[in-house]
């Protein structure tokens, strides 16, 4: 077995030895590819800016959306984008830098956001900045009725919970001033007057539970007025520091491995003709 392994290693050896201009004119070719597209290749960054969903903020802190992270990431993929690159490519006929709908990912990042990324040169920075700007755009554009709707909403509910607190405030000042201005009973009606004035008490403690609720309730409806916000930018357009992708030593490592082998094998199949062609 040895043998034929040494004997099978030998014929291989002389067949390259045979054919050796065949292998490194080979070698040569493919490697020279493989250098040219390593060293002339454009680097190619990743482009990331993180867009904040609609929405507003809770009494207890939490980020209510307007639309479901995925709802807006649909939406992005199959609408607002093939409908922008086919704008750009109408306004812009002679720009040769448009990319297609596979250069672009839309992720969820946290429950109210969505990260817009984009793998390209840096030489189409200005290109990918404006189609993040249009998606944006799109995204404010189609919530905004219905941010404008629940705008209107909470300014009359507002009102109306505040001229309800008004009402509450006057009727617990007029119990409590008749309290506090209530002659004393006659001896008569003593019992009278002391039930009346625990009744008065009472609706004055229930008057101030519903002010408290009341103030409870304007309270968070003001602070979801105050954050509630179309969808926007929650970062600047970035870009990675080092390029995506195999380096520039890593393609000529991988050339010079696909050039021995594009050889060896151009080596064989040479062999194999020349064998053919040989007269018996």
């Amino acid at each position: 077995m040895d043998n034929q392994d040494e004997i099978n290693l030998y014929d291989i050896w002389q067949t390259l030895v045979t054919h050796k201009v065949v292998f490194w004119i080979s070698f040569f070719i493919v490697f020279s590819t493989g250098i040219f597209f390593s060293l002339t290749k454009q680097p190619i960054y990743e482009y990331s800016q993180l867009v904040e969903i609609a929405g507003y903020t809770n009494s207890v802190g939490n980020n209510i959306n307007l639309i479901s992270p995925d709802t807006e990431q649909t939406r992005i993929i199959k609408f607002y984008l093939p409908k922008i690159l086919k704008e750009y490519k109408y306004q812009h006929p002679d720009n040769k830098q448009i990319f297609d709908e596979n250069q672009i990912t839309i992720t969820k990042n946290g429950d109210s956001n969505l990260m817009l990324s984009i793998q390209g040169s840096k030489l189409n920075f200005s290109l990918y900045q404006e189609i993040v700007n249009r998606i944006i755009d799109k995204m404010t554009n189609n919530i905004a009725p219905a941010v404008n709707t629940r705008k209107e909403y909470l300014i009359n509910y507002l009102n109306n919970l505040q001229n309800q607190l008004n009402q509450e405030n006057q009727t617990n000042a007029l119990l409590s001033e008749l309290i506090t201005s209530k002659r004393k009973n006659d001896a008569l009606n003593v019992r009278a007057g002391n039930i009346e004035l625990m009744q008065r008490v009472f609706a004055i403690n229930s008057y101030r539970e519903n002010i408290v609720d009341l103030l409870e309730k304007i309270s968070s409806l003001k602070l979801e007025k105050e954050t509630l916000h179309e969808s926007r930018a929650a970062s600047e357009l970035m870009v990675s520091k080092d390029p995506i992708g195999p380096t520039i030593s890593t393609m000529i490592i991988l050339s010079l491995v696909l050039a021995f082998f594009a050889g060896f094998i151009t080596v064989l199949i040479t062999n194999f003709f020349y064998k053919i062609n040989i007269p018996k």
